[in-house]
């Protein structure tokens, strides 16, 4: 879906600029912005080549392990289904932590991971989702990286406002799932009540 938006626009554009005699000023906008997001990204690889890196130290020297087993009760409450299963709690805790300084690239491969070793429980999962799109983050050092390359005064005066959108954003999506939940299962329980006194 995403792929034909984007087709879309280009389309869109290519059309716009015939009619309006601006071709010429279109294909030179292309070629300048493909020639300065490629300078963008390659200013980006080094913060996030950093805190990549700092996170695979933090794992291969067992740090990642022990705060799992720190959080082991909280992981466990949050989701049950990985009460007994190590390498999803660890998996889960990479993410958490990578969401928590700014990374949602780095946080991808452990994201995928927990999910798959939540062995198909529907409400570890979903939650984890949750929790996972809602982004609360202490460090936005992606976002601070993007700004500091683009040439903001202060590429750092967003941290208070990242701090209180991010709560405001985790506290909402955790307040929906859980209203959405019940609906669900109270639905669930009146269907099969229904269910039950038909087959009577």
């Amino acid at each position: 879906m995403l792929n034909i938006i984007w087709a879309a626009l280009l389309i869109a554009g290519l059309i716009t600029g015939i009619f309006t005699g601006r071709i010429h000023s279109v294909a030179a906008s292309i070629m300048t912005s493909a020639d300065e997001a490629v300078k963008f990204a390659f200013g980006l690889i080094g913060a996030v080549a950093l805190w990549c890196g700092l996170i695979q130290i933090l794992e291969d020297a067992g740090v990642l392990k022990v705060t799992s087993k720190i959080l082991k009760p909280v992981i466990t409450k949050l989701f049950p289904g990985t009460k007994n299963n190590e390498k999803a709690q660890s998996a889960i805790i990479t993410n958490i932590s990578a969401n928590f300084l700014g990374l949602g690239n780095g946080a991808t491969p452990s994201g995928i991971e927990a999910v798959r070793e939540m062995n198909n429980s529907i409400k570890d999962i979903c939650l984890f989702l949750v929790i996972n799109s809602a982004g609360i983050q202490l460090i936005p050092s992606t976002v601070i990286a993007m700004r500091s390359e683009l040439g903001a005064s202060d590429p750092s005066d967003i941290l208070v406002p990242t701090w209180i959108v991010s709560g405001i954003s985790l506290l909402s999506a955790l307040i929906i799932y859980s209203v959405y939940r019940r609906a669900y299962y109270c639905m669930r329980a009146v269907r099969m009540k229904r269910k039950a006194k038909e087959g009577q």
